[in-house]
This record gives C-alpha cells, sequence and structure tokens, in this order.
C-alpha cells in the first residue's frame, strides 16, 4: 500500500498508510454526508430548509443544509417518473411516435396539467415534453400507465429503482408528486437521482433545457425559471406542494463544470432561485476540479509471482479527477492499495487494487486500479523458483505482524 501526498505544487511523498475511507459515490449510502463547506471562505445564507450541491463529475458534496431530512419531494417525483420512462424510451419500449393512451383516470388528475383528454392518444415526444416542460399529472399517469399497466405498479417500480440508486431514504406513492403523507425523500437522495438522470441519459437531457412547449395550441412556459436566469442553467425539474413548500433540482454547466443543486421547502418562489443562484456562484467561485492522474499513468510498479515478469505496472482505470476547494492548504491524499498476493496469469485492465483520494480524511474520489500489460505465466522452473520465495516471502510477513 502506497500513498502520495499532493501539495499545492503537486509534491509527491511515499508514505505507507493504512487506506482511507471509500467516497460517496451515486451508488453508495452516506449515513453522514461529508461536505468540502468547511474550506469555503464565504458561505452562502441559504433559505430553503434543505440543500445540497454536488460536482455532478466526481460526486464531491460542496454545500449541504439539512440533506439528509426526510421530506415532501412534490413535482420533483417526475424525475423518477422520467428515469424510468427514459429506461424504456432506450429499451424500446416505447419511442417518439409511439401512441400512448389516456385513460379517464390520467385524464382527470388534479394539480399542473398537460391538458390532455380522456380515450385519446398522444405521441411520445409529447408526453415526455408534457412531463418535462409542462410537469403535466395527467400525462405523467399516462406515461406511468403505459409502461406498467396501472399507476400502482408503476410506483413499486420507482420504489425498487431508488434502492438500486442508493436512495435509501426515499419512498413515492404515485408518479406525480401530488401529496400523501408516505411519500418522503431528502435532498441528497434527489441530487443522486438528477446525476442518474443526466449520466446513464445524456442524449435525451437536451429535452430538461426546453422554455417552452405548446400542445393543442396551448403553450407553456417551463416552470423551471432558473432557465431563464443564468446562461449556465439547462435543467432540471421544480416541485410545489402546500406541503413541500417550494423545490428544485436545478443542473448547470460552466467551462465544462456540471453542478447540481436542489433545495427542499423554500418559502416562496422568489427565494428558491435566491438560493440556486447563490449557490451556483458559491460552488463555482470556491471550488476546482483537478485531473490527479492520467488514465495510462504508471502509479507502481508492483510484485508479480509465478510470471515471465516479477513486476507490473499498474494505472487507474480512468483519469483521476478530484474537486479540490481553492481555500484548502492541507494536503490532498492519494492512498493506492494493491493486492499483495499477484499471481500470474494477469491480462492488461484486470482490476488488481483500488485507489482512494482525500482531503483531511474527507473522500475525495475512488477509482480501481488496473494492470498496465499481460504477464503470462512463467515456465515450470520459474514457478518452482518462484514458489521458494512466495512462501519465504509470506514467512516473513508473517513474523513481521
Amino acid at each position: 500500500m502506497s500513498s502520495y501526498d499532493i501539495g499545492n505544487e503537486m509534491i509527491f511523498n511515499r508514505v505507507w498508510p493504512k487506506l482511507a475511507l471509500c467516497v460517496i459515490a451515486s451508488t453508495l449510502y452516506a449515513e453522514n454526508v461529508m461536505s468540502l463547506e468547511s474550506y469555503s471562505r464565504f458561505k452562502p445564507a441559504i433559505i430553503s430548509e434543505s440543500a445540497i450541491v454536488i460536482d455532478a463529475d466526481t460526486g464531491a458534496v460542496l454545500f449541504d443544509k439539512n440533506s439528509q431530512k426526510k421530506m415532501p419531494p412534490a413535482s420533483l417525483t417526475k424525475m423518477m417518473t422520467m428515469y424510468i420512462a427514459s429506461e424504456a424510451y432506450t429499451s424500446n419500449v416505447f419511442n417518439f411516435d409511439t401512441d400512448i393512451a389516456v385513460s379517464p383516470y390520467a385524464a382527470n388528475m388534479d394539480g399542473s396539467k398537460m391538458f390532455i383528454s380522456n380515450n385519446q392518444t398522444i405521441k411520445g415526444h409529447d408526453a415526455v415534453q408534457g412531463i418535462i416542460v409542462s410537469s403535466g399529472n395527467d400525462v405523467a399517469v399516462a406515461m406511468a400507465e403505459f409502461i406498467s399497466g396501472t399507476s400502482d405498479n408503476f410506483t413499486k417500480l420507482m420504489n425498487s429503482k431508488s434502492e438500486q440508486l442508493g436512495m435509501f431514504d426515499t419512498h413515492f406513492s404515485n408518479p406525480t408528486g401530488l401529496h400523501t403523507d408516505d411519500m418522503l425523500s431528502t435532498a441528497y437522495d434527489l441530487a443522486l437521482l438528477s446525476r442518474s438522470l443526466i449520466q446513464d441519459f445524456p442524449d435525451l437531457y437536451d429535452w430538461y433545457k426546453q422554455k417552452s412547449f405548446t400542445y393543442n395550441d396551448i403553450k407553456q412556459s417551463n416552470r423551471n425559471r432558473l432557465l431563464y436566469m443564468t446562461p449556465d442553467a439547462d435543467g432540471i425539474k421544480t416541485g410545489f406542494t402546500s406541503q413541500a413548500g417550494y423545490c428544485l433540482a436545478s443542473s448547470t454547466l460552466r467551462d465544462g463544470r456540471r453542478l447540481i443543486i436542489v433545495t427542499l421547502n423554500a418559502p416562496n418562489e422568489k427565494a428558491r432561485y435566491d438560493d440556486h443562484l447563490k449557490l451556483i456562484n458559491y460552488a463555482y467561485r470556491e471550488f476546482d476540479n483537478i485531473e490527479l492522474f492520467g488514465e495510462d499513468e504508471v502509479l507502481e510498479q508492483t510484485r508479480v509471482w509465478f510470471g515471465q515478469e516479477t513486476m507490473l505496472a499498474v494505472s487507474p482505470k480512468q483519469p483521476i479527477v478530484a474537486t479540490i476547494p481553492k481555500s484548502a492548504t492541507q494536503q490532498v491524499r492519494v492512498d493506492l492499495v494493491v493486492n499483495p498476493k499477484l499471481t500470474a496469469p494477469i491480462e492488461k485492465n484486470q482490476p488488481v487494487g483500488t485507489m482512494t483520494v482525500s482531503l483531511d480524511q474527507i473522500p475525495l474520489t475512488s477509482s480501481q486500479i488496473v494492470a498496465k500489460d499481460n504477464v503470462e505465466l512463467g515456465g515450470w522452473l520459474t514457478r518452482q523458483k518462484e514458489q521458494a520465495k512466495y512462501w519465504a516471502h509470506q514467512l516473513t510477513q508473517y513474523y513481521l505482524k
């Protein structure tokens, strides 16, 4: 196990520490969200009851306010409706020309509407725009019924998908977000969902920045007013009920860096957008993404047993990028753990260990470490010699413990 300390001047020092914690990732559950905001010079005052900012690429938490408090999600629920609809689209369950039937139950939904009629059919592309842009409860139910037969069956699918995405503090009771007492989520979980929606369906994400949608001669503007307030914003979803307050999941892209921001229960619409504008400026001002290691960069030469070669170069599975506070004076710690009992044969790109990057015990990112080359199995005589060396090495390690 090796470690490097990366200071502001990118100086490397080799030591032998214990393995650091794993990064908060979209598939993991964090009992306590570890945020980098303590390193920021200026923290925004946020009015919303709950808020979180994450870097979409690294998963780093840049701001946290009650992000694991369970609260009503309102129409942010429709992000999960669209996640499942996007899966159905990419699996050819429907396409943009597919006719989707509208039941009386769907047509008579309360709240925001696309204004579809009982027993008509709508095209797939209109249904998608109606959910994203118009936030139509009627069309959300029509899509749910098309995919799963009934709204209840679709809701079961939503909850199953929540667990798969690591949203362990979320329970959905319908595909619309209309309030029920048992429908709850957290800003943290909804940020994970937002990130997955963008990363898993990049070809469909352009829909979320569409500013208006016209259906049956009724033009509706996108309810996400942040799209009009900053050129960086390109999604995602608003929500409001009297119980949930004013909610927003937004995403911004500036100079190649994507942020995801979720706020819940702002007291009014102005406060909702003021919070997001403050958090956008804060996150881009206070943090940078830095590539620490390239994909093919050799991290270490490690011992291989019983092979034609005795040493193996290892490298990251992908470029290692971390979100670093601009004001941080602490050194970034990179812990490299390679399997000490690697035996031939080994194939190029075979996983052989892990790398974890942390800042003052706060996890930043992690990656698999892979073999940079093949190592073929040695001949009979080589293997006999290696066997004696291997057992001698094992005995030495045992007595050093």
